[in-house]
């Protein structure tokens, strides 16, 4: 594919990569350094969204401690880190733990909690990377309506931003 881009013309990186989802096999993974990054080792890890898994800070210290970049896909998404004072996600953020946001939240497209949610981490400026959670064609539809709101506006002019290039094709 990356040769069919570059003989088309087309200026574009393309990396393969993968987004784990937190289960028994992912502090293995790590262990195993089994992991396929992107970048410069960056590792995208998802939870569950009902149930904090008991062993998120571990995996995360494993991940550190073997050169990994950790990135939590979507925090707005998981409803035990909605608590007051966002302690638990003041935590991951201070162990070294990148935020990816789902830009679909920033417009209500999950839930309207999810999206207060999402606007309190923009405030914060705890997202480091903006992702678009594109699954068919209605999510591209609501993708182009959630490149437009101020908060992803917001996002795109922040210093924190990583990708803030994402929509620049």
């Amino acid at each position: 594919m990356k040769t069919v881009i570059k003989q088309a013309g087309i200026n574009l990186e393309l990396e393969a990569a993968a987004e784990y989802y937190f289960d028994e096999f992912f502090l293995k993974y790590i262990q195993e350094e089994k992991l396929l990054t992107f970048g410069d080792k960056y590792v995208l890890f998802e939870l569950p969204t009902i149930n904090k898994p008991q062993q998120v800070e571990e995996a995360v210290f494993e991940m550190i401690l073997k050169g990994y970049k950790p990135i939590l896909a979507h925090p707005e998404r998981y409803s035990y880190y909605q608590e007051p004072g966002l302690q638990s996600l003041e935590k991951l953020k201070s162990m070294g733990v990148l935020f990816q946001l789902n830009a679909l939240s920033l417009i209500g497209f999950y839930s309207p909690r999810v999206q207060k949610f999402a606007t309190q981490l923009v405030k914060n400026n705890w997202i480091d990377w903006v992702g678009s959670d594109m699954h068919n064609h209605r999510y591209f539809e609501a993708f182009k309506q959630a490149i437009q709101s101020d908060n992803y506006q917001k996002l795109c002019s922040s210093e924190n931003l990583l990708n803030n290039t994402l929509t620049e094709l």
